[in-house]
């Protein structure tokens, strides 16, 4: 990414890594990265002149802001659909099997399984239209109409449940 950022100066490009990544590369062996590394690639990322690196605040700000987003965390393929963005949703191929829930939700996405075809398609989107857009809209016209769309998540993930 930090390659790719520095190729496409004409896009300003936000890392917005987990919260607790920094403390998973410090305490489990993650192959190919030390904590120095880590720390030296934030430093590096947020000084390039189209970078930046977002922590320890809330993302939604960023995201509204964004004209796409790529991301491999799992609740942003339901959050960020809310915000009408086009978001390519980037799956280790052994990925854990998705609820049927799940799987309508990725209909929302452009789903990739590695980091290039993930930057061919955030080009792509940034020049057509998303053609996920109307499936954004089914997945979350439900969540939008609740005054508390919490609550009917929780209810469904206990019928899924079936507690």
């Amino acid at each position: 990414m930090l390659g790719w950022a520095r190729k496409h100066q004409e896009l300003s490009v936000l890392f917005n890594p987990h919260p607790l990544l920094r403390e998973i590369i410090a305490t489990e062996p993650v192959s190919g990265v030390t904590l120095e590394q880590y720390d030296q690639f934030l430093k590096t990322f947020a000084a390039l002149p189209n970078g930046g690196v977002l922590q320890h605040q809330s993302q939604y700000g960023a995201s509204a802001a964004a004209d796409v987003i790529l991301t491999d965390g799992y609740s942003a393929f339901y959050e960020m659909q809310i915000q009408r963005k086009p978001i390519v949703a980037l799956l280790r191929k052994n990925h854990t099997p998705f609820t049927p829930e799940g799987e309508k939700i990725l209909h929302g996405l452009h789903v990739v399984h590695d980091i290039g075809h993930a930057q061919e398609e955030l080009l792509r989107l940034l020049s057509k239209p998303d053609d996920k857009r109307a499936q954004q809209i089914v997945n979350t016209q439900n969540w939008l109409i609740n005054e508390h769309p919490e609550q009917t998540i929780l209810q469904a993930m206990l019928k899924e449940m079936r507690i």
